[in-house]
């Protein structure tokens, strides 16, 4: 490699509030968790950059083909077998008529997110042991965003996925069934630790919150912009010309702790796609020699190849070709942001940072953002690709996926599988890889969501470029010691395709990565 030339740019301090506190909504202050508490959740991005106040693990129910039981029988009728349709715990004959059990769990609990592909019949959601009921009414409209309560965009359809995202919290037990056999569906919930007060819900409840849902509703509907009582202690503007295996880089003042807000950047290029995915993203936090952020910088913002224009809630790419990111990013003393420009073409930065001083106490943790990839990999046999595997206690918060497929043939029927400290069978199994991304059927539509969107989908039916991301705000996943993700290469044809990812996650100081860059 060339020897580098470091270009350092002078901050221009458009605002300086040092004399005032920082004040952010944190619900994590609660004694209790309450529908009220987990609405909040579901936008307000600071809560992720600490433990949460009330541990919990997160588990799916999913209608995965129950005859996938062994990790080492790499086979289609078994650990790759596809039959992801109408599989349940039981079947329960209640007044004559079945209901097919998709998720038991004791509690406390929530429910935070419900998916499926084909909702029909009745969905009875019973809280607590109750016989009746607390929620029953067609498994299509607690999806579609239709119902008063159960209401876009907190509850909708993408690219014919039906997805609700309404938190549904219990004190002792939620049994969830529909009275449909041939369903596909995902259940995400949390498992509360014993003695954690949750206050079960109710649908008189949530009528007496539906200010707070419509709040919700208005911030999801706007996820571009930044929200937050957030006092702007810094905001720095950048501008910088860089050639080829040349490095544009910031420094933050020293000895300063903090919280990065928001990070916007503008590519000026010859060639766009050639600049995004070749130039090499890197950010730094205090003394740490490798970076918790390491992606090219496209990918990075979720777009490849190319500027592939969505709004979500803490990362997005405007009409302007404006990429922001949103993710809260602690340090203790300073950051650092490197772009290092790989390609083979000058270009352009432009952009600012927005970042606090504040405190770093013990519940703080580090952003990481992990780039893999795969090229020409043959799809016979299955397999299962590792996009990040990861050491130490934080949770998975978000993934985007891009792949090149060369044929005509579907690509997706992958299911992610989801490895949480050292488990033999994953916690989280799913039934294909549109399902993931909250959208069903190998559809191709394009679509926009503060939670997950398809950015690409070039065609012919599936041939050319897909990129596909979804973000966990409230259905993140923690981990104690250890986190395996794991997405099936599972295409319906033998083919070679070629894949990149990057995984977006949390984690105490002193997490480890195997890192694939």
């Amino acid at each position: 490699m060339k020897n580098l030339f470091v270009l350092f740019f002078a901050a221009t301090f458009l605002c300086s509030c040092a004399n005032r506190n920082f004040v952010v909504c944190n619900s994590q202050n609660s004694s209790i968790v309450n529908f009220d508490s987990l609405l909040n959740e579901l936008t307000d991005l600071n809560l992720l950059a600490e433990t949460p106040a009330h541990k919990y693990s997160y588990r799916q129910a999913s209608s995965y083909d129950r005859r996938s039981t062994n990790p080492y029988d790499k086979t289609d009728t078994n650990w790759f077998a596809n039959g992801d349709i109408g599989h349940f715990i039981r079947t329960e004959n209640i007044n004559g008529t079945n209901e097919y059990v998709m998720m038991d769990a004791a509690g406390p609990g929530a429910v935070v997110r419900i998916w499926s592909a084909n909702p029909g019949g009745t969905i009875k959601i019973y809280f607590d042991g109750n016989k009746k009921p607390g929620i029953k009414m067609p498994m299509k409209e607690i999806l579609n965003g239709k119902n008063a309560l159960f209401t876009n965009p907190v509850c909708h359809i993408t690219a014919r996925g039906y997805n609700c995202y309404m938190p549904l919290p219990y004190a002792k037990h939620c049994k969830i069934t529909t009275t449909q056999k041939a369903t596909y569906y995902h259940v995400d919930y949390r498992i509360y630790e014993l003695g954690t007060e949750v206050e079960t819900f109710s649908l008189k409840n949530a009528e007496e919150n539906i200010s707070d849902i419509k709040a919700v509703v208005d911030k999801l509907s706007k996820p571009e912009t930044l929200t937050g009582n957030i006092v702007i202690n810094n905001m720095v503007n950048f501008s910088a010309d860089v050639a080829p295996d040349n490095i544009y880089q910031y420094v933050s003042d020293k000895n300063n702790s903090g919280k990065i807000y928001s990070f916007l950047c503008k590519v000026s290029a010859t060639n766009i796609v050639d600049a995004l995915r070749n130039c090499q993203l890197q950010i730094f936090f205090d003394d740490e020699e490798k970076s918790s952020v390491n992606a090219p910088l496209g990918d990075f913002f979720a777009t490849a190849p190319g500027l592939n224009k969505f709004k979500s809630l803490p990362l997005g790419i405007l009409d302007d070709g404006v990429m922001y990111c949103h993710w809260v990013m602690p340090f203790k003393k300073r950051f650092t942001i490197r772009i290092t420009n790989y390609s083979d073409n000058p270009l352009t930065l432009s952009g600012n940072i927005i970042y606090s001083k504040e405190k770093w106490n013990d519940k703080t943790r580090y952003f990481h953002a992990n780039w893999t990839s795969i090229s020409n990999q043959p799809t016979r046999p299955f397999f299962d690709w590792t996009i990040l595997k990861c050491y130490g206690q934080g949770d998975l918060v978000g993934t985007m996926i891009q792949i090149y497929n060369p044929v005509h043939k579907w690509w997706g029927e992958g299911d992610e599988k989801i490895f949480v400290d050292g488990e033999y069978f994953p916690s989280i199994f799913g039934t294909g890889s549109e399902d993931y991304f909250g959208y069903a059927w190998g559809d191709q539509t394009i679509f926009s969501h503060a939670f997950h969107n398809q950015t690409r989908a070039d065609g012919p039916e599936y041939l050319g470029n897909t990129c596909n991301s979804r973000f966990q705000i409230i259905d993140n996943v923690p981990f104690e010691k250890s986190m395996k993700f794991n997405m099936e290469v599972w295409t319906h044809t033998s083919t070679t395709v070629s894949m990149a990812s990057t995984v977006y996650w949390y984690a105490k100081p002193g997490a480890e990565c195997e890192d694939n860059y």
